[in-house]
Formats: structure tokens, sequence, C-alpha cells
């Protein structure tokens, strides 16, 4: 009987102590199955040119666009440098979503702006793209878009969809002016101002004073004054956010000159033309690429260029 107790104890205890083994064998079966479906894929990539930190590069990967953020310290060009891919939060995203990667990309500066806002002297006094930005700025953010491949709203867009942006830019800058232009013809027509003569006895003569105007032009007048503003708000939310996509595409920090988020539309804002001329010198170097006042993407049409 002492003997079948002592083998019950042991069988007993040889039982547990197995149940225990195949429990923890089973878990950490189940551990390293997680890890290795949680462990993030890392990639090794050569620097296209000088990147700041913590800027995002887009790469190909299996097919698909993607980006990975530039290491502590940054990176020079032709270095080696490892990065995790974007984990189940941040999935690799297809080639259409995404801008392509420029050929000429190592052109265009990374944690800087090429110069200061107010250089728009910097290629001379009858530069296509001072005049563009000065006398109609619609028509330079119509080849900042078709350059940067962004949308009528100045946002990153696939290409099927940023096809045609400068046309669709053109027509709406033609049909505002030639209205505006319309809208002055009919207020001139429809207002008849009121005058009162009276005697000037100091000259001897009669003086006309006008006290008013009466007719439908006050009706007209109203929806020029309404269209001009509309036309004001959309031009500087364009810019405004085709500025962000620049600063956020080439790493470019906010200047502590502004106001915490708030670079972008106060330049937009006072200072339109230069900060339009600022982004065209940017995003291309007009030493090397020669400028078009009437192209769709601001140079030379045979240097098709997307950054």
């Amino acid at each position: 009987m002492m003997l079948s107790g002592v083998l019950q104890s042991d069988s007993k205890g040889s039982y547990s102590h197995l149940s225990q083994s195949l429990v923890h064998s089973e878990v950490d079966e189940e551990m390293d199955t997680a890890k290795k479906a949680t462990a993030t894929p890392i990639v090794e990539v050569v620097a296209p040119s000088d990147l700041a930190e913590g800027y995002e590069l887009q790469v190909t990967v299996n097919g698909a666009v993607t980006k990975i953020k530039v290491p502590q310290g940054g990176v020079v060009k032709g270095q080696r440098f490892s990065a995790p891919l974007p984990t189940a939060e941040r999935p690799i995203l297809s080639s259409p979503e995404l801008v392509p990667p420029p050929s000429s990309n190592s052109s265009i500066p990374v944690g800087h702006w090429r110069d200061d806002t107010f250089d728009c002297f910097k290629y001379g006094f009858f530069h296509a793209h001072l005049w563009n930005a000065m006398c109609c700025t619609p028509i330079l953010l119509a080849q900042l878009m078709t350059r940067l491949q962004l949308d009528v709203l100045g946002r990153p867009r696939d290409i099927a969809s940023t096809t045609g942006t400068f046309q669709k830019i053109l027509a709406v800058v033609v049909v505002f002016w030639t209205s505006r232009i319309l809208l002055a013809w009919i207020i001139s027509a429809t207002t008849i101002t009121v005058v009162m003569q009276s005697y000037d006895s100091n000259n001897n003569e009669f003086v006309d004073n006008e006290i008013g105007t009466k007719g439908s032009g006050d009706l007209f007048r109203m929806i020029r004054d309404v269209s001009n503003v509309t036309y004001a708000i959309c031009v500087v939310l364009v810019l405004m956010n085709i500025r962000k996509h620049v600063r956020r595409k080439f790493a470019i920090p906010e200047s502590s000159f502004f106001p915490k988020g708030l670079e972008d539309i106060l330049c937009s804002l006072f200072c339109m033309g230069c900060t339009a001329a600022q982004i065209a010198r940017h995003t291309t170097e007009y030493d090397e690429q020669p400028a078009g006042c009437c192209t769709e993407n601001g140079i030379n049409e045979k240097q098709h260029m997307i950054v």
C-alpha cells in the first residue's frame, strides 16, 4: 500500500510536471510566432542626396512605393543606411497614391529652402517665374501643381487625378477676369449718377455736386465684390496647401519667426507673390532648366519634370 501511495504521488507529480511543461511549451511557441509576425522588416537604402534627420524618403519595395524616415543625425549622399518599413498601422501604399520619386530630386535642397522668400530678383527682373508670381499668381500656382503632381486644391494625388490641372486653373482665371470686365461694363451701363447743381457766388458759376447713384448697378457691384473675395480666398488656400506640401516633402522646418503652425497661411496671405516665387525656385534649378512663362510646369516643355 505504501509503495502504491508513493507511485501515486510520483505519478501525480510526474503528470503535474509534464502538464506544466506542455503549457509552457505551447505559450513559448505562441510567443515566438507572435514575435515573428510582429517583427518589423528592415530595408537598406542608399541615400540619393544629403537628407536631414526625419526626412521621409520614398522607396519601392516589391513593386509598391512607401516612405521611410531618415535616422537620427541625417545621412549624406551615397551613404547606406537601414530603416524599418512601415508597420501594420502604416501599411505600404500602392504607387498611384504617392508622388513618384523624381529623377532630379538630388538637385533640390532638403531640410531648408533654396533661398529666401524675398530673393525674387535672383534671376533678373524679366524672369518668367517673377512676372507670373507678381502679375498672375494663379498661373504660377498651376505650373507648380503640375510640377509637383497636385490637384486643383494643391493636394498630392495620382497622375489620373492631376492630369489637366494647368488647363483647369487657366480656365478659372480666364472666366474670372472675363466676368470682371463684363461686370464692370454692366455696372457702368446700369448706374445713373444723381447730380445737383449749386451756384458758386465766389466764382460766379454753377457747380455740379454728386449726391448719389441710382439703378441696378448695386446688385452687380455686390456680385463683383463677392467673386473677388472668393477668388482671393481660394488662391491663398491653394498656395498654403502647396507650401505645406513642399515643406513636408523636403523636410523644411517652420521658422521660429512665426507662431507655430501659422507660417504657411501667413506667408500665403501677406506675401503671396514672393511665396509662390520661392516655391518655384526651390522645386527646380533655373540655371539648368530654362523657365517657360506659359508652359504647364513653368519650365521648358521639352524638360518635363515631376518632383
